[in-house]
């Protein structure tokens, strides 16, 4: 297994996500508009870097069929992953973890559904996002 080389912050988790799903790209916003802490980092799988950590996490064949949240020495996926990104968004947002209580085949299940679609839905682009100086520093590259 091949060593992580993202800059180590165990403070701030990150997230990695499709960046060609117009989806998980509006996600990315929403978490980004209400992260007032700036703690979480992102990662897009088609990057360099998204690539080295699909590789040492040995995630499987089809690494665009989840988000992932790397917090310190755990790893995190689909809504499990989707529900600990809203807790650490504070406030309101993380009371949404209580769906938490539901069993995680069936938040895993609704998950993969909306994986299934979401390029139909939403469609893909061509490219991975291009960041702006007020955000960039929030990525890894």
């Amino acid at each position: 297994m091949s060593q992580l080389r993202i800059p180590a912050d165990p403070n701030r988790p990150l997230i990695v996500f499709d960046g060609v799903c117009v989806l998980c790209n509006r996600t990315v916003d929403f978490i980004i508009q209400r992260d007032q802490r700036k703690l979480l980092r992102f990662v897009q799988l088609q990057s360099e870097a998204g690539t080295t950590i699909v590789n040492t996490l040995d995630i499987g064949d089809a690494p665009t069929a989840s988000v992932y949240l790397i917090e310190g020495d755990n790893t995190y996926t689909k809504s499990t992953a989707v529900l600990r990104i809203l807790r650490l968004l504070g406030g309101v947002w993380s009371t949404l973890y209580i769906f938490a209580l539901i069993p995680r085949f069936i938040r895993d299940g609704i998950y993969d559904f909306i994986a299934r679609h979401r390029y139909g839905w939403l469609g893909r682009t061509t490219s991975c996002r291009a960041l702006t100086s007020d955000i960039a520093d929030r990525f890894v590259q």
